[in-house]
């Protein structure tokens, strides 16, 4: 039966995926980890009884290997009252050959990562309230690699009538960047520590229109502000704030597609005045979900950005790409790619009004071999432009994930992971070998659900 909510806007899936502006580097301690690994028929068996953005969504959280702000609570819950409480916690062990990125001289190194994860959940009908903690703590053989990151997430929704309906969402987090990666990319080696951030969230968004209407209207409000807390002498200049208003049009194509306009506009304030300013955003997109097997988003726009240091306004052609396909109940293949203005400039201090352009794509096939065994097949690449003299980079990801289920609360696994990093200079250019790397990373675990 196809869902009646798919015209719910395609800003609340990317909004509760990940940060738009560090996204590649935030995350690249869970593209490396890889995923719980469960079978796909039980994994996401709590995303397919939800409304569209809401599935997607759930899909996404794991397609881009974060913990997102919408529940994908699996496992046994505890009874607390009339809600449930999912509590997790994951010991992991990786070892690689590269620990700093770097093939002027790789170093092998190992870490163990405890990850303990505790989600609230409840329902009451019209309204919906999840709070999420996780948390992951590291002891590794090198010091300056180790780290304790934490996220606390919590999301309301609610109906006010037939014609009205509303959610929010808060997202707190402590998170670092892996060594080598964006700010810390060439010199990781040479730190004390990893660089470490912290980001408040805040999502506001009203749906006018009844859920079946030919017409909807959405209006909703972003506020992201990140700050680095470390290494001042590499991340000063990099912290920021961002504020986006939007709107978007729909329009019911058929029982199962929606089209929509959007109009978006971000105001930057950032730590170096010569970032502040302001980006445009128009964008013509589809929203399909044809009776659970196949469904996504897809946006393409213009996204034009002005600097009040009296920069020359910068313009590029901006995409969103979220599908996922089930040939069977126990095979899944998801799909992800987008561009997008970065801030993924190794200089921050020397910004000459020329933001990064990053073009991602990332694929995943989960397989059930059976109700207790599953494999995850991972691939991303991650491309960055940006402005003489800074460097071109190219990185690429491929990993195998095995997952065991030994009893309902337990599953052991192993992963398999290849990385690379190619770059490219102006000519003229010193020569930037020093940031191409390869690397190979095994690791193994055990979760317990209590």
């Amino acid at each position: 039966m196809t869902n009646p909510d798919v015209q719910e806007t395609v800003d609340t899936v990317k909004r509760h995926a990940t940060n738009q502006l560090y996204r590649a580097a935030s995350t690249t301690q869970q593209t490396q980890h890889g995923t719980h690994g469960a079978a796909p028929d039980s994994r996401f068996a709590n995303c397919g009884a939800r409304r569209l953005t809401r599935r997607v969504a759930c899909y996404i959280g794991s397609l881009l290997m974060v913990a997102p702000l919408v529940s994908v609570a699996e496992g046994l819950s505890v009874k607390v009252g009339n809600t449930d409480l999912f509590p997790e916690i994951e010991l992991r062990y990786e070892q690689t050959d590269n620990a700093y990125r770097t093939d002027a001289d790789p170093l092998d190194s190992d870490r163990f990562i405890l990850s303990p994860r505790l989600e609230w959940v409840a329902d009451k009908g019209l309204t919906s309230l999840n709070a999420t903690y996780v948390g992951s703590y590291a002891v590794a053989s090198e010091s300056n690699l180790e780290f304790a990151d934490h996220q606390l997430g919590f999301n309301g929704e609610t109906e006010f009538s037939v014609r009205s309906r509303a959610e929010a969402s808060l997202e707190f987090s402590l998170d670092h960047e892996e060594a080598g990666i964006f700010l810390s990319q060439g010199i990781a080696q040479d730190l004390n520590e990893l660089n470490t951030l912290q980001q408040i969230a805040l999502s506001l968004e009203h749906t006018y229109g009844v859920r079946s209407a030919r017409g909807n209207i959405v209006t909703g409000l972003d506020f992201r502000d990140i700050n680095f807390n470390n290494n001042d002498n590499i991340t000063r200049g990099g912290s920021q704030s961002l504020l986006s208003p939007y709107i978007d049009f729909s329009l019911r194509i058929s029982g199962d597609s929606r089209g929509f306009l959007r109009l978006k506009h971000t105001t930057f304030d950032a730590e170096s005045a010569l970032r502040d300013g302001n980006a445009l955003e128009a964008a013509l997109g589809l929203k399909w979900d044809i009776s659970g097997r196949t469904g996504g988003l897809l946006t393409l726009g213009q996204s034009t950005r002005s600097f009040d240091a009296g920069f020359e306004d910068q313009s590029t052609a901006v995409y969103e790409l979220t599908a996922f396909y089930n040939p069977t109940n126990f095979s899944r293949f998801q799909l992800s790619a987008g561009r997008e203005f970065s801030a993924r400039n190794p200089s921050l201090e020397n910004f000459q009004g020329e933001d990064s352009i990053a073009d991602e794509l990332t694929l995943l096939w989960d397989y059930g071999w059976s109700s207790r065994f599953s494999h995850r097949v991972r691939i991303k690449s991650e491309g960055v432009s940006r402005e003489c003299p800074e460097p071109d980079t190219q990185r690429t990801i491929a990993g195998l994930d095995l997952n065991l289920v030994v009893r309902r609360w337990l599953s052991i696994g192993a992963g398999y992971t290849v990385e690379s990093r190619d770059s490219s200079t102006c000519s003229g250019v010193t020569d930037e070998d020093d940031l191409d790397f390869d690397r190979q990373q095994i690791s193994v675990f055990t979760r317990v659900t209590l």
